[in-house]
């Protein structure tokens, strides 16, 4: 979730500045290495992407009312 967040926030998929979304006590180079076993572990359904990203956005939009 970390993950979809950074690429949210900071426009890129580049994973070495996804790793600055990522805790900062632990170094950057381990997030991205982390990052690219799990990319390269998993299939990515573009679908189940689409509804993450539309439950982050209503979220969001309910947290901007609500305030």
């Amino acid at each position: 979730m970390r993950m979809m967040t950074g690429m949210i926030t900071l426009r890129t998929v580049n994973l070495n500045r996804l790793s600055q979304a990522f805790r900062p006590t632990v170094q950057e180079a381990s997030h991205e290495r982390t990052m690219s076993r799990f990319l390269k572990e998993i299939q990515i359904n573009p679908l189940e992407i689409l509804r993450i990203v539309r439950a982050m956005l209503a979220a969001k939009k309910i947290e901007y009312l609500c305030k």
